[in-house]
């Protein structure tokens, strides 16, 4: 019976052995991988922590290289909007429409152009002759801004650089009957111009895109301009 008791005693002590001895084998093992990874650079230490150091560097040279590449157009931008803004709040309304003429074709542009006009409607009875002309005005700027910055998926699409390429002398000269067109597809037109443009010529016949009405024209004048 002792004999028995000793054995299973000694059968214990030798599988505590066995496990401390793998324990701290594994220990060892875990603190020489530790100490085999290199560590991080000093100048990821502070990153965005996505795991890979050597694209911060590049990521950081393109920002700055966009930053550098278009501060000057959006400080173009700020200037000519800016100016606008201070000929609007002194009432030279013709000086601010001939900034906006000059920043055509863009669409900004076009609706600087557009607010312009309302306020000089705003200014003139219904019965003054040059109350029709502006309104026109205003309708045809609308028309000439969604003929050029039209958003259809069927329709060709032009980059800025491009449409500054186009010819707007041209396009000038398009008819853009209100009868044919409508108002209803032009996103510059609004609530208020429409009950003027209804009291002045009535309901018009159809509501279409100026692409769409000119389709022809438009795909030879594109190709005519961009070729």
């Amino acid at each position: 019976m002792v004999a028995l008791i000793s054995i299973l005693l000694a059968i214990s002590m030798l599988a505590l052995t066995v496990y401390g001895l793998h324990k701290y084998q594994n220990m060892e093992f875990g603190l020489s991988a530790e100490r085999s990874i290199p560590l991080p650079p000093l100048d990821n230490i502070d990153g965005d922590g996505d795991g890979d150091s050597r694209k911060q560097p590049i990521s950081i040279e393109l920002e700055a290289a966009d930053s550098i590449s278009e501060a000057p157009s959006k400080q173009q931008a700020d200037n000519w909007v800016t100016e606008v803004s201070k000929l609007k709040s002194k009432g030279n309304l013709e000086g601010a429409l001939a900034i906006c003429h000059r920043a055509l074709p863009l669409w900004s542009a076009y609706n600087q152009t557009c607010i312009i006009l309302r306020s000089q409607l705003k200014q003139l009875e219904a019965e003054d002759p040059r109350f029709d002309s502006i309104l026109k005005e205003l309708y045809r700027t609308a028309g000439v801004a969604e003929l050029l910055h039209e958003k259809s998926p069927s329709s060709n699409h032009l980059s800025l650089t491009q449409l500054k390429q186009l010819s707007l002398e041209a396009i000038n000269e398009l008819n853009l009957d209100y009868t044919e067109l409508g108002y209803a597809n032009l996103r510059l037109i609004r609530k208020s111009d429409v009950k003027l443009m209804l009291s002045q010529w009535g309901r018009p016949a159809h509501h279409t895109l100026p692409r769409t009405l000119h389709q022809d024209w438009w795909g030879e004048f594109t190709r005519n301009n961009l070729a």
